[in-house]
């Protein structure tokens, strides 16, 4: 009979690695970071049983949407891979892989690799609940530029890539941020957009130099002027672009 080891205290329920790369990752939201920690918590074994959605959500005490919103952030970095498993033509559970070797895919399919030397391969997860993946590069853009996103700003930028496209919304959160103005100006932007039937970039220049001849008329009779800060003159309560 083989002898035994056993850990005491916090770590007797098993623990796992968080790597310094993964925690300073500016790409990824502090959910995003809680939720690989949670995971790597389970790895520490190999390849070990990985709770349903539901039982992560309630140890995190986030909601369902969230933790989806939360964990894209990993996939579209390269930190986490899913994989599903079929027995007999049907799904049977996923596999969740923390990767090693780190494969970002947030930019339009630009791949670039990170080695992650804090760990020596890959560790897979089993879950048995289902996949929705999408990428946005739009909620990494505004939490790079605007702050943490709230489950209200997620779904807000959920509705209007929907609407009209993830390129879109970043352009407005651009022109936003030149006008030194908040996420609310590049909504305003948006539904203008929204209602104009504006729906690619070449619109937006069509637009903008529309805009930029109507604006030379409206300062001669004291409207919204261009400035440095605010080069389209835009102003979501009285104006369009």
């Amino acid at each position: 009979m083989s002898d035994k080891i056993k850990m005491q205290g916090i770590m007797e329920q098993g623990y796992g690695i968080s790597p310094k790369l993964v925690m300073r990752d500016k790409n990824l939201s502090i959910e995003a970071k809680a939720i690989y920690a949670y995971m790597s918590s389970f790895a520490g074994n190999g390849e070990s049983a990985f709770p349903k959605i539901e039982t992560a959500c309630k140890d995190l005490q986030i909601s369902k949407k969230r933790f989806l919103n939360h964990r894209k952030y990993l996939i579209d970095n390269g930190y986490l891979t899913i994989e599903k498993n079929r027995k007999k033509g049907k799904f049977d559970n996923n596999v969740y892989i923390i990767n090693q070797t780190v494969v970002s895919k947030r930019r339009h399919g630009e791949s670039s690799t990170r080695q992650n030397d804090t760990t020596n391969n890959n560790k897979v997860l089993n879950n048995n609940s289902s996949i929705n993946s999408n990428s946005s590069s739009a909620h990494i853009f505004y939490e790079n530029n605007f702050g943490m996103l709230t489950p209200f700003i997620i779904e807000n930028i959920q509705h209007w890539t929907s609407d009209l496209s993830d390129e879109l919304v970043v352009k407005s959160m651009e022109m936003a941020l030149k006008a030194g103005k908040k996420f609310n100006y590049a909504e305003g932007i948006l539904k203008d957009w929204h209602k104009n039937n504006v729906r690619t970039l070449d619109d937006v220049e069509a637009k903008k130099t529309e805009f930029a001849e109507r604006n030379k008329n409206t300062n001669r009779h004291g409207g919204v002027k261009t400035t440095k800060d605010n080069p389209y003159g835009y102003d979501p309560n009285v104006d369009s672009f």
